[in-house]
C-alpha cells in the first residue's frame, strides 16, 4: 500500500511532499524566525535538502507521511509537516 493522501478543508491543503516541492518550501524556510521550532537547520539550502530527503526516506520506510502545506486564504505555500 502506498498511502499518499491529500487532506484539505476551507483554509489549508496538505499534499504529499516531493522533491519537486523543494523550491516552494525553500522560500518559506529562508524567512528568519519562522523555522525556530524545526528539528534541524533548514534555513540554508543544504539543510533543507537533507530535511526533505530524510522525510521522503521515512515515507518510503512507511514511518511518516510528509506533506507540503498550502494556505488557501493567503494563496501561498506555508511550509511542511508530517504525520507520524
Amino acid at each position: 500500500m502506498n498511502l499518499q493522501p491529500t487532506l484539505e478543508n476551507d483554509r489549508v491543503r496538505l499534499s504529499p511532499l516531493s522533491l519537486e516541492n523543494f523550491k516552494l518550501i525553500s522560500e518559506v524556510a529562508s524567512q528568519p524566525g519562522l523555522v525556530q521550532y524545526s528539528p534541524g537547520n533548514i534555513e540554508n539550502p543544504t539543510g533543507l535538502q537533507a530535511y526533505v530527503n530524510n522525510a521522503l526516506k521515512a515515507r518510503k520506510r512507511k514511518q511518516t507521511i510528509p506533506f507540503i502545506i498550502f494556505d488557501k486564504k493567503l494563496k501561498a505555500f506555508a511550509g511542511s509537516t508530517r504525520y507520524m
